[in-house]
């Protein structure tokens, strides 16, 4: 119920003794109420304007003797328009400079190709072999061959025995077979691909 039309039926005085009345007697409701839930009051308004017999969340709607006038209201009123778009805040400060990060794997450096030419050996003919060798200290990734001066390769002629990192992990090694009263090729290029590693 609407209490401004209900105080507006009497008169400009009394209505602002009401008023005051009502501000007073609310404002002591509402505090020592202390229920999280909107509260219902109600009161009694004399016609000379006195707001009295207030009670809080009654189980019944109360009755107001003689003349007096019943009233309510809730002590939540309806929701207000929403308001303006704030101001953009100020930025905030930097953040705290974080731990320094932990040491990286140590990567590759010093990469090379290193590469040799060797020729058919006297004291056995039928192979063709050698090694291409990393600069010290540096150790293979890789390698390969290829043959020089190729005459004519028939299928099986030719040989592969060995075409891999050597023992040490510091060269690449091959050896081929090659039958030398019928050579398919004169020499043979073997490459390595070196680098720094770190253990």
């Amino acid at each position: 119920m609407d209490i401004q039309a209900h105080l507006n039926r009497f008169h400009p005085r009394l209505v602002a003794a009401a008023a005051i009345a009502l501000v007073l007697i609310g404002g002591s409701a509402f505090g020592a109420a202390g229920d999280p839930a909107p509260a219902t009051y109600y009161g009694c308004l004399t016609p000379g304007g006195t707001l009295q017999h207030i009670v809080v969340n009654p189980d019944d709607e109360p009755d107001c003797p003689g003349n007096e006038q019943l009233i309510s209201w809730n002590e939540l009123g309806p929701p207000g328009p929403q308001g303006l778009q704030g101001e953009q805040g100020d930025p905030g400060d930097d953040g705290a400079q974080g731990d320094p990060g932990q040491d990286g794997a140590p990567g590759v450096s010093g990469y090379e190709i290193v590469s040799v030419v060797v020729e058919r050996s006297e004291d056995i003919p039928t192979l063709i072999f050698g090694e291409a060798t990393c600069s010290p200290g540096k150790q293979i990734l890789g390698g390969g061959y290829d043959t020089i001066g190729v005459l004519f390769v028939p299928l099986g002629d030719v040989g592969v025995i060995k075409n891999a990192p050597g023992a040490s992990g510091t060269s690449w090694d091959v050896r081929l077979f090659d039958d030398p009263t019928d050579p398919a090729f004169g020499q043979l290029r073997i490459f390595a691909i070196c680098a720094n590693v770190a253990d």
